[in-house]
């Protein structure tokens, strides 16, 4: 019987050019990107005291109705992967994980399709319920 190793050998980098490619692709027609910027609030009637401290400088975020990047004051970048679709109208109350941190987060969004606000807190602890709200101009 012939070795396997000689077809493997010539399939292997074809193959991992189509994988290389596909990752690369935005194969679906998708959302736009939409950016905009926040302040962050914690929501205190719904939060515990003890979330630690209550940023005040805004931060950027870019959505494109499956990802949400947010980045702020120190320069890092989150990426916050929904798991589920929204509504039709934009909005939604979701289960998302966050990147790099690799947090289990829900994030429930106010209706519409550009900037608007979005909450979020942690899904196994829903002590720290934190709010973006748009900045207009």
């Amino acid at each position: 019987m012939k070795s396997p190793a000689p077809i493997v050998g010539i399939l292997a980098p074809s193959l991992a050019a189509a994988v290389a490619m596909l990752l690369a692709c935005d194969c679906s027609a998708g959302e736009p990107v939409v950016k905009w910027r926040a302040d962050p609030f914690l929501v205190w009637n719904q939060s515990s005291t003890n979330c630690g401290h209550n940023f005040k400088e805004a931060i950027k975020i870019e959505f494109d109705g499956e990802v949400m990047k947010t980045s702020g004051w120190t320069g890092t970048t989150y990426d916050i992967h929904l798991l589920e679709p929204l509504h039709a109208d934009g909005s939604g109350k979701v289960s998302a994980v966050s990147m790099p941190a690799n947090r289990s987060l829900v994030i429930k969004f106010d209706p519409g399709h550009g900037p608007r606000p979005v909450r979020y807190w942690a899904r196994y602890n829903a002590r720290c319920i934190w709010k973006f709200i748009p900045i207009e101009g």
